[in-house]
């Protein structure tokens, strides 16, 4: 005997034809872990400012958030609120979906001034979801806001996520032998803050902060010089303790008539997450000696990317 869910939707008749906000909303849940600015539409809602006063532009741009669509085709000015504080602050530009007022707006929020100022938070809840475009930072007695003021790179939330770290040319890291040891990226690529945070000394650690399918890959470069080429390589994408739990191992034994690599290492998990994950790429050698790993453009580029895939 067939047995009747208890919401579904949409349909002609019937039950699931009544479709309300709250219905869409879960309805569209698939796509509500990814609210945010969709990357590529229009030109990106991306924030600016150009010295004409207390004030902020966003460019035209569309959204998507908790299953409602927006579009803006038109530049908007935002204004800034005067600071006689005394102090510096950080103000957060946003896109906001009001659930109460059925609407998609753009709208800054004033931050607290203090000595090292904080963004305000976002509001996420089932009244509104904010979502943000960027940072204006705002010192003290300031009459007007320059582009030098705006930050916008890891602090724009899109639909999709991307984020990609690399390490700084010509700077190598040092591997102790025989000792398992979290790689450093020193220098963001490309990074979306709604899908990643990063933290750790010079940025070892990456918690997923959107749950779903990632396909999350890292890059290694050996040194190889001499000695170097004893013993064995291996690249590990693993959880940031231990690593206890392996997603991801690549391994290899250095051959010197190989063109002079030293051990160049990639390995890849497409796999489904939990909100909260956390990673590192781990390094580890036994060639007696330390050694470094380092970047190489042409060859092994020291990097990892972790791309969102959907729910």
């Amino acid at each position: 005997m067939a047995t009747t869910l208890e919401a579904y939707a949409p349909f002609a008749t019937g039950a699931g034809a009544n479709v309300t906000e709250d219905t869409w909303r879960k309805f569209m849940a698939l796509n509500q872990g990814g609210s945010g600015v969709l990357r590529g539409v229009l030109q990106d809602f991306v924030l600016f400012a150009d010295s004409t006063g207390m004030q902020v532009k966003v460019a035209p741009g569309e959204c998507w958030i908790r299953g409602h669509w927006g579009t803006k085709t038109t530049e908007t000015i935002l204004p800034i609120a005067t600071n006689s504080s005394g102090n510096p602050r950080k103000d957060r530009v946003v896109l906001r979906a009001d659930f109460l007022n059925d609407r998609i707006e753009l709208d800054v929020l004033t931050g607290t001034p203090a000595v090292t100022p904080v963004a305000p938070t976002l509001t996420q809840n089932s009244s509104m979801w904010e979502t943000s475009l960027g940072y204006v930072s705002v010192p003290a007695g300031d009459d007007t806001i320059g582009l030098s003021q705006i930050d916008r790179t890891g602090a724009c939330d899109y639909t999709s996520s991307f984020t990609k770290y690399t390490r700084a040319t010509g700077s190598n890291q040092l591997i102790p032998t025989s000792t398992l040891t979290k790689v450093e990226f020193t220098s963001a690529v490309q990074f979306s803050s709604s899908g990643v945070t990063v933290s750790g000394t010079n940025n070892t650690d990456f918690t997923l902060a959107r749950g779903g399918e990632w396909t999350i890959t890292a890059c290694l470069n050996w040194q190889s010089t001499g000695s170097d080429f004893d013993g064995s390589r291996y690249l590990i994408i693993g959880d940031t303790s231990g690593p206890t739990t392996r997603y991801a191992v690549a391994s290899t034994r250095p051959d010197p008539t190989d063109i002079g690599l030293g051990g160049a290492l990639n390995t890849t998990v497409t796999d489904r997450f939990a909100v909260g994950t956390a990673f590192s790429v781990w390094a580890y050698q036994n060639s007696g000696s330390s050694l470094n790993v380092a970047p190489s453009s042409s060859i092994a580029p020291v990097l990892i990317t972790l791309r969102w895939n959907g729910w």
